[in-house]
Formats: C-alpha cells, sequence, structure tokens
C-alpha cells in the first residue's frame, strides 16, 4: 500500500514465559508510570494517545456507532491481575510448538468451543495441544489478557499498539503451520461457520472485501512478506 519496498512490520515473540513484558519498555511500546502502574510512562512516544470507542455499553443502549469520541489513555498493566492468576504469566514457547503438531485447521462447530482445532488453539480457547476447555486461555488470548489493560478489552484492544506486534506473531505461527502441514483451501470450512468465516465469504469487517480463501496462503510466496 505504501510503494515502499523497504517498510515492514515487527512482529513480538510473547511466547516467552514469566511474567514480564519484555517490549513494554521507553525504547519500544512504553514502561509503566512511576506514578500509576496502570499507565504507559509519560517519556513512552505512546503515553498520550487516547482510547477510541471504549464506550460499547453506551452505544448498544443508545443504537448509535462510535463516532471516534476520545476517551481516556491507553492503560496497560502487564502480569497484574491479582483476580485471574492464571493470566499473570505469557506463554511459554513450548505452547508454540505444542500448537503447531494440532493437525486439523477446524473443528465443529468451529467455534471458541472448537477441540483440535488449530484454529481454536492458536486463538487461545483450547489447551496448547488442541484440546478444548472452557478455563482456559492461552498463547493469543492469554497474551492479550496478560496486558492487563485496554489491550485485555476485545472492543478497545487495537486502540494499544501493541496489538499490532502480537498480532503479527500469530501470523507467523499460522504460516509456520500452513507450511509445516502443506494445507490446503480444501480443509477451510465450506459452511456452517459464524459469519464472515466460512471459505468462500469475506472477513469481516475489512475493507476492501477479501476472502478467507485468498488468505489462506503460505505469505512470502502469495502475499508478499516473510
Amino acid at each position: 500500500m505504501l510503494q515502499d519496498p523497504t517498510f515492514a512490520l515487527p512482529y513480538w515473540n510473547f511466547a516467552i514465559g514469566g511474567n514480564v513484558c519484555d517490549i513494554c519498555n521507553d525504547d519500544f511500546m512504553g514502561a509503566q508510570s512511576n506514578f500509576d502502574s496502570t499507565l504507559l510512562s509519560s517519556n513512552s512516544v505512546f503515553a498520550q494517545w487516547q482510547v477510541l470507542c471504549e464506550f460499547i455499553e453506551e452505544y448498544d443502549a443508545l443504537g448509535t456507532i462510535c463516532n471516534s469520541t476520545e476517551g481516556g489513555p491507553i492503560r496497560r498493566n502487564p502480569g497484574g491481575n491479582v483476580a485471574r492468576p492464571m493470566v499473570q504469566r505469557l506463554p511459554e514457547p513450548e505452547d508454540v510448538a505444542l500448537c503447531l503438531e494440532v493437525g486439523l485447521f477446524d473443528t465443529p462447530p468451529f467455534y471458541s468451543n472448537s477441540s483440535e482445532s488449530f484454529r481454536n488453539t492458536v486463538e487461545g480457547y483450547n489447551e496448547p495441544s488442541g484440546r478444548y476447555d472452557p478455563l482456559v486461555r492461552s498463547l493469543h488470548n492469554l497474551a492479550h489478557l496478560f496486558l492487563n489493560g485496554t489491550g485485555g478489552q476485545t472492543h478497545i484492544s487495537p486502540n494499544d499498539p501493541i496489538f499490532v506486534l502480537l498480532h503479527t506473531f500469530t501470523d507467523a505461527v499460522f504460516d509456520e503451520w500452513l507450511r509445516r502441514h502443506n494445507a490446503d483451501i480444501s480443509i477451510f470450512p465450506l459452511e456452517n461457520a459464524p459469519i464472515g468465516h466460512n471459505r468462500q465469504y469475506n472477513m469481516v469487517p475489512f475493507w476492501p472485501p477479501v476472502s478467507n480463501s485468498e488468505m489462506f496462503v503460505t505469505a512470502p510466496e502469495n502475499l508478499g512478506y516473510a
């Protein structure tokens, strides 16, 4: 889109275990404030960023859509959710290795309760080995929840720029899975998946329209990035 072949997005390998966000410092995505552990350091370039579209309950109640009204600042307190000890740590390297061994791309009901589904495992609703457990949050989901703030809330998580780096790593795991299993589009659900998730459906809510089948390909050979 930029017509600049040198442009690239990095990724954040969040599967390092432990309870420290290694890129949450002022050289990268912003350290914690010395005055409020839920805010970013004033030395961070992201300290003044404001959250958009925060008030989902209000939009629902009024039947309106977000008009880009600014809310408060980005919040982030990695590993600080004392009410949920299970999300006080990052995924482990072996979690990625186990996930890559899950052989089926997806299984019925093609939703967040699918078991033995790579799609549901990398998303983080399954144990890393693929077994569904309603109490488990792993990989992508666990990384979001570990951030414990803006990045841990589904409807506003993209406001935290760390969202991009978290998702580029998830994309790298997906690309590795496609490569290892020599997967082709015939294994992608043709029907009975949620809106936007069947094989020929356009991915939502992205523009311009692009179908799932167009994106179920390895990146370097087909999409021009590695």
